[in-house]
């Protein structure tokens, strides 16, 4: 059996698939598996680093770019001749899930976030099934036999359990960083010692690789060490007594399994709110705060962030409120799912 999972852009989109795919080899040793993506250095290393096989898209998200993309997906479809898709979102994924449905083979979605892209609503007519990360999205498909909620499938193996002794707040804006959140961070760091406070924490900051130079000069051998990028991603939660991050789907389900509080920052820009719908489902239950970006200040960020770790009481308890998201191996649930519908023991 051949398989072909299409998960590109960035990496809420990427890790979701690859951890899905890697799910399915573990199950069933014979299928083979293809990964389709964008044509950029960082997919193919990505990719690269995890041995899998993988083939980029040309493709861009509107006019001749996508055109080209478009068909450059029947090519590889026709090439490579998958029994099933499934699509991990974005612009990506259309062409592959439209050619696939075309020529009569099972596809499949996987959203993450809580307000479907445009891709799946589009496609939702076209798929066996949607599977989806949070119950909260079920009204926004019309065709309501094919959703299944199953959790967003993480990159991580262990069970969430964190260390013993951690003084580390993690910050980060996703695969591609954050400039506004790093500056905040470079800012709080000088108010701490500027006014010489007893802080005991040191900040984790991962800047993303353009920005990386920027900030590197920054280091505080005691308050602030510096990433460009971190692939185990899994040790820097283990380490955390704080996240402060951008609201995309995967890092709150992130933020949720390891049962950490955070402070959400969503992207102004995600198209009609994505992140700040994400950031609700943590925040309206007291797990975590939100600051919109544009009222994002050193002052508002240092308020916050005292407020979260002098409450040590607080800090335990987001460790039972925030389980409540968890969805058991919802990779193996998505790869038992579509390899036994296409085996047909699946109903």
């Amino acid at each position: 059996m051949r398989g072909m999972i299409v998960a590109g852009g960035t990496g809420g989109h990427i890790y979701p698939g690859i951890a899905i795919g890697k799910r399915m080899k573990e199950l069933y040793p014979g299928l083979e598996l293809f990964f389709i993506g964008r044509s950029r250095d960082m997919e193919r290393q990505i990719y690269k680093k995890e041995g899998l096989s993988f083939t980029g898209l040309n493709i861009r998200s509107s006019g001749f770019g996508f055109v080209i993309g478009f068909f450059q997906s029947l090519f590889i479809f026709l090439l490579y001749r998958p029994d099933f898709v499934l699509g991990l979102g974005s612009y990506i994924s259309f062409p592959m899930i439209f050619w696939a449905s075309l020529f009569g083979k099972p596809t499949f979605l996987q959203e993450q976030n809580v307000m479907p892209g445009v891709a799946t609503r589009i496609l939702q007519g076209r798929v066996e099934k949607i599977f989806f990360g949070y119950e909260g999205s079920s009204h926004y498909i019309k065709f309501k036999d094919r959703i299944r909620i199953t959790g967003n499938p993480l990159r991580f193996k262990g069970d969430g359990v964190l260390c013993k002794k951690r003084n580390e707040i993690l910050v980060f804006g996703g695969s591609l960083g954050a400039r506004k959140i790093s500056e905040s961070i470079v800012g709080v760091v000088d108010y701490i010692k500027k006014f010489n406070i007893s802080f005991g924490y040191k900040f984790i900051l991962i800047t993303g690789r353009e920005d990386y130079e920027r900030f590197a000069k920054f280091e505080d051998e005691s308050l602030l060490k510096v990433y460009k990028y971190v692939d185990q991603m899994e040790e820097f939660y283990k380490k955390a007594v704080l996240v402060i991050s951008r609201a995309g789907a995967l890092t709150v389900s992130e933020i949720a399994f390891f049962g950490l509080p955070a402070i959400l920052i969503p992207y102004p820009f995600s198209k009609k709110g994505h992140q700040a719908l994400n950031a609700s489902l943590l925040v309206r239950r007291g797990d975590a705060v939100l600051i919109e970006d544009e009222k994002l200040t050193v002052d508002l960020l240092w308020k916050e962030i005292y407020n979260i770790l002098r409450n040590r009481k607080k800090l335990k308890s987001f460790r039972f409120s925030t389980f409540k998201y968890l969805f058991k191996d919802s990779a193996g649930k998505i790869a038992r799912f579509i390899i036994e519908l296409k085996s047909g023991k699946g109903k």
